[in-house]
């Protein structure tokens, strides 16, 4: 096997395309929590871009070790539903994933460390909550639903250390509504269940209609929340009229991706446009990033296909 194909199916494992997501959770606790009009008010600690870098690293490898475990623990099932993944397919042994995937949990919870303890703690229930879901409870969808939702709770925690305490608004939005997606994702082999569908759309537009309300602007968070949940009515509608693998799996990315609107829509929500307007542009490096994984995954001389994966795994 050459190598080229090796490192793309560890790069495969890593689901690049939606990485920037992180980035986005950390954003907007970090800057809600240290700007003076957050909910700290004047005893805001300043910006520091250093520690804003070196919290975007922990949320990064976590995300990556969330994504890879995923594929460990899944590789007996994946032979049978998924044999064109790097593991099923022999590019990628299962030793070689388990390894990568604690690798990068160590490597998040030492920079974790590095920043503070409060960091530290909040890493360390992140990678707890991450191996839990990959381990088991993404087999029942509630469960799975909650651990997924806590992920994303604690990585927007991440960035806010919990300085606003454990009610802070745009990390309960973030996590809601990512337990909503995370039950859409737990559809895609039942895709003729569209009633559970119907109540997991109405589920989301509840969640963003309450938290927006929550917010000190709640009139400039609303363009960004409404926009969100009407992506997810759309796309979930779809969904329910085809009653297609391919049709949920759609719904589970206008979801993920629809994580960039919600934390740009808090951070509207409490008045920083400038920061909203740079996590909107995040969104602008799923595509060039499916592109880069497809390249990279694609053997040599073939065309790539440009496909990305749409698990709920970080």
């Amino acid at each position: 096997m050459s190598m080229r194909r090796r490192i793309g199916g560890h790069v495969r494992l890593l689901r690049l395309p939606l990485a920037a997501t992180t980035a986005a959770d950390v954003w907007a606790g970090y800057v809600i929590t240290h700007a003076p009009r957050g909910p700290l008010g004047d005893a805001a600690p300043p910006l520091s871009i250093g520690e804003l870098l070196a919290l975007h690293a922990v949320a990064l490898c976590m995300y990556g070790a969330g994504m890879t475990l995923n594929d460990a623990f899944d590789a007996p099932r994946d032979e049978t539903l998924h044999p064109d993944r790097p593991i099923p397919a022999g590019v990628v042994s299962t030793i070689a994933a388990y390894t990568q995937g604690a690798l990068l949990l160590v490597l998040g919870l030492a920079i974790a460390a590095a920043i503070g303890p409060a960091s530290f703690r909040v890493a360390a229930l992140m990678a707890g909550a991450i191996v839990l879901y990959d381990a088991g409870l993404k087999r029942w969808a509630i469960p799975s639903a909650l651990a997924m939702g806590a992920v994303r709770y604690l990585d927007v925690q991440l960035g806010a250390g919990f300085a606003a305490g454990p009610a802070f608004s745009p990390a309960v939005a973030l996590g809601l509504y990512v337990a909503g997606v995370t039950w859409f994702s737990t559809l895609e082999e039942r895709p003729e269940q569209g009633r559970r569908i119907t109540i997991g759309i109405g589920y989301v537009v509840l969640v963003l209609m309450a938290e927006g309300l929550r917010l000190p602007h709640y009139l400039m968070a609303s363009w960004l929340y409404a926009l969100a949940a009407a992506l997810i009515a759309f796309a979930g509608m779809r969904a329910v009229h085809r009653a297609s693998t391919a049709s949920v799996r759609a719904l589970v990315l206008v979801g993920l991706l629809g994580i960039f609107l919600v934390d740009a829509g808090s951070l509207l929500g409490w008045g920083h446009w400038p920061w909203a307007m740079a996590t909107l542009l995040l969104s602008a490096t799923f595509p060039p990033l499916v592109h880069l994984q497809s390249r990279l995954v694609a053997p040599a001389g073939q065309r790539a296909s440009g496909g990305t994966e749409t698990e709920v795994s970080s």
